[in-house]
């Protein structure tokens, strides 16, 4: 080897182990994690952006009291649920028919008249000697339905209105009174009351010839759950010779499901007192002449109509 060729070899040996040093594989030490502020620095800028999930907004609850004129209401379903056809009864049959049109409770029937049918309440059933005539005390109901209420109709005449007591001695004064068997297909044969049997009265207000304060309803039997029913929304009219009660009555409180078809129980009736001076049940008519307020079996039939 000459001169010149060893001085190539010792360059060339230099050189390689200057790069050497340098390479990845020449390292022991393990790759470090990337710094995150450099990284976020560096990040793609197409990220896609998640936005926040939409919330529905709530619908606000319907009103319990029934005080304006809604165009419309909803119908009930096409199909009528199959029922045992009921042995007939010595008692009246009447309809509750569905409105379209809902009523303004003001105590005049005659916004929902030409949606339903006036049946006539003049049978003496309690107090016969203290009746002097139909001037004295008669009167007639209509009867509506939706699914949230029983729409009640009541038109009285009546000689003399009083009415000085409330609660469960309203009965002591001119108002009216519902019997109601809510489950008429089980116990149809039942001559006891029992905890589907309702008494509901319905007072059109206080007051002597003239009606002076607001009405309310009192729920006498189950006896169970006695007490007063504010959830009925009442509103009356008028005083002596003539006054009339409008009220819408809760489904709920009777337990009913109501369906088109559906039978139920029902007798309607009419206290009155005469005397300002004394808290009595004189007279009492009702729709039922065979009205027995402890036997479901001698009360009439209602059939929801749609």
């Amino acid at each position: 080897m000459n001169k010149k060729t060893g001085m190539v070899i010792v360059v060339v040996a230099l050189v390689s182990t200057m790069l050497a040093c340098n390479l990845p594989f020449a390292s022991n030490e393990s790759t470090p994690t990337p710094d995150l502020t450099l990284t976020a620095l560096f990040a793609p800028t197409g990220a896609p952006t998640f936005l926040p999930t939409a919330t529905s907004t709530a619908v606000p609850p319907t009103p319990t009291a029934v005080v304006t004129n809604t165009p419309t209401n909803t119908p009930p379903p096409t199909s009528t649920p199959t029922a045992t056809p009921l042995p007939s009864r010595p008692g009246p049959s009447s309809n509750a028919y569905f409105l379209y049109k809902l009523p303004i409770l003001n105590g005049d029937w005659g916004d929902w008249k030409t949606q339903s049918q006036e049946y006539p309440i003049k049978n003496i059933v309690f107090g016969k000697n203290n009746w002097s005539g139909s001037s004295d005390l008669q009167g007639s109901y209509m009867l509506g339905w939706d699914y949230t209420y029983l729409y009640v109709g009541v038109k009285v005449i009546d000689d003399k209105f009083v009415q000085q007591t409330t609660g469960a001695n309203m009965y002591k004064g001119d108002s009216v009174e519902i019997l109601l068997d809510s489950n008429l297909q089980g116990d149809y044969n039942d001559h006891v009351l029992n905890g589907d049997d309702y008494q509901l009265g319905i007072s059109p207000g206080q007051g002597v010839d003239k009606i002076t304060t607001a009405g309310e309803a009192f729920m006498w039997e189950p006896s169970s759950i006695a007490g007063s029913r504010p959830q009925v929304a009442v509103s009356s009219t008028g005083g002596s010779n003539l006054y009339r009660i409008e009220a819408a009555v809760p489904w709920a409180i009777f337990g009913i499901t109501p369906q088109p078809g559906m039978k139920i129980g029902f007798v309607i009736s009419i206290n009155d007192n005469d005397n300002a001076s004394s808290n009595v049940e004189q007279t009492m008519v009702s729709n039922d002449p065979f009205r027995v307020r402890t036997d479901p079996t001698t009360w009439g039939i209602v059939t929801l109509v749609q």
